[in-house]
């Protein structure tokens, strides 16, 4: 829970506070270090009282807290789980394997295996005993007067930590009056094409947006159980070809050859005439960039039959769809992407890859192929305005906690606030050793949301050029702030309200953030 080797009240105070330049409105307090002595004993007394297994301290505690109850009213409990309390095994195997159902209302979606940890099904198994035993001797703690019972702190545990957040586009679409003519001519064009999807496809293409028509194809050629292999056998363990193909957006394939790498597989006898490609989920720069697709017969004697551009965005898990002419039928087929997004010798990754039959007789071919490159120019214009908040905290807020902030420990500012609990889907998992996806944070009731700078600067220094690392050109600088101008120190919980602790110059700063309603 705290990101220093020190807690932030055992230095020494200082008489001094440096000229600083606050780039954006906040909720804090340049101070003298407040002492916290009842906040020792109070975070650890939890931990002590659980009795939770090494398996699910290892697979779940790092969502669901270390006494699997939740944890900052974003990562549910599994003690209060209707479906752990009815003590059907099947049921609670079921939910691991495939995940949350598309129609799950929880702000936080279980990915099928647990995503990158890519649970074996003896682990499964015995998580699933593990829990139910567990939830028989739960009995739930009634809720402290001053936090609702509803998503609150539970008196123990801060916010959800290290959970990296994409925000949505600044840009809004439709654009606005006042937005740049590129921007209104390419609006033009998406309603232009999705009328004629109507005009030509009927009654079923009416009220399909954009992206709806590009993805528009029929039943996947490739199949999880399919044999598949790599154009190489350099790639981690837990991110080889096979995930590529088994329908499951949250894992991925990567292979360190970079540009030229690809992947092999064999499938029925057919003929296909498209490809999809899901991105990864983070990495932009790791995306292929173009495809080449040849097929064989034999493993031996390859032919090509379609290649072309990949749409480039820096969207997270997004499906693109390329399409080509081809009348041969093959029963091996092998991709490679000659080309990333990024420059140097950096890996290659994607998430999902799909072989496509020709839309037999369908009126919109032409106009899923005109989509796709339409959205990629839409794309082009809004992305620039995309970013990841890579050490994000996210705070609850209010008695119902359905409204909420983001405080980001690398430039020491909120980056996003809300009002609404469904403006944030956190699908992916917690920093923890490997990636998980991005949360995507949704267009509606968002109440702010800021840029990639620094939240804290030294005067005259803030004038000059952002001093942080800009390793890839597609992003904007990134990293720590320089510790003269602001360093992080931790998060506490008291009352069931957060506390950040960090340094600004020489001054000390405890920042909570908070909600007032007014007018009702």
């Amino acid at each position: 829970m705290i990101a220093d080797d020190s807690f932030p009240f055992q230095y020494k105070a200082e008489q001094t506070t440096p000229k600083i330049s606050m780039t954006q409105a906040r909720l804090s307090t340049l101070a003298k270090p407040f002492l916290f002595p009842f906040l020792v004993p109070f975070l650890f007394t939890a931990v002590q009282a659980t009795e939770v297994s090494p398996l699910l301290l290892q697979r779940c505690a790092p969502c669901h807290g270390p006494d699997l109850n939740g944890v900052g009213g974003v990562f549910p409990s599994l003690m209060t789980s209707e479906l752990v309390k009815s003590g059907k095994m099947d049921g609670v195997i079921e939910f691991i394997v495939n995940g949350s159902p598309p129609d799950s209302k929880s702000l936080v979606k279980m990915p099928a295996r647990g995503g990158h940890l890519y649970l074996t099904n003896s682990e499964i198994h015995e998580i699933a005993s593990l829990v139910i035993e567990l939830a028989k001797g739960y009995k739930e703690k009634k809720p402290s007067k001053m936090v609702s019972s509803v998503g609150y702190f539970k008196e123990r545990y801060g916010p959800v930590v290290s959970t990296a957040i994409e925000t949505s586009p600044l840009v809004s679409w439709p654009p606005a009056e006042d937005a740049p003519d590129r921007l209104k001519r390419l609006h033009q064009r998406e309603k232009k094409l999705l009328a004629q999807a109507v005009q030509q496809g009927g009654e079923d293409y009416k009220g399909m947006g954009l992206e709806e028509l590009t993805n528009l194809k029929t039943i996947d050629l490739s199949k999880p159980s399919d044999p598949i292999k790599g154009t190489s056998e350099n790639s981690p363990k837990k991110e080889r070809p096979l995930l590529a193909i088994d329908d499951q957006p949250a894992t991925k394939y990567l292979n360190f050859d970079g540009a030229g790498s690809g992947l092999e597989i064999k499938v029925q006898n057919t003929i296909v005439n498209g490809v999809t490609i899901t991105s990864a989920n983070d990495a932009p720069e790791r995306d292929p960039k173009s495809f080449v697709l040849s097929g064989s017969n034999d493993g031996n004697n390859f032919t090509q039959i379609g290649s072309g551009s990949i749409p480039v965005s820096r969207g997270r898990g997004k499906l693109k769809t390329m399409r080509f002419p081809n009348g041969k039928s093959f029963s091996i087929y092998r991709v490679v992407f000659p080309e990333l997004v990024g420059d140097g010798k950096i890996p290659m990754q994607i998430a999902e890859f799909e072989l496509l039959p020709k839309l037999e007789g369908s009126p919109v071919d032409d106009l899923s192929k005109e989509a796709t490159k339409l959205l990629g120019q839409i794309d082009e214009v809004r992305q620039k305005v995309r970013y990841i908040i890579s050490r994000a905290h996210l705070v609850p807020l209010g008695e119902d906690r359905r409204a909420g902030m983001v405080f980001d420990s690398e430039t020491m500012s909120y980056s996003l606030g809300w009002t609404n609990d469904q403006s944030l889907k956190a699908s992916g998992m917690p920093f923890a050793g490997a990636h998980g996806a991005a949360a995507v944070v949704k267009e509606s009731y968002n109440l702010f949301r800021t840029n990639m700078r620094p939240g804290w600067a030294k005067a005259k220094e803030m004038i000059k050029k952002d001093p942080r690392r800009q390793p890839y050109k597609s992003f904007p600088r990134m990293g720590t702030l320089p510790k003269d101008w602001a360093r992080f120190k931790g998060h506490y919980v008291h009352n069931g309200k957060a506390i950040f602790s960090y340094s600004v110059g020489e001054g000390r700063v405890l920042d909570m953030p908070g909600i007032v309603k007014q007018k009702g």
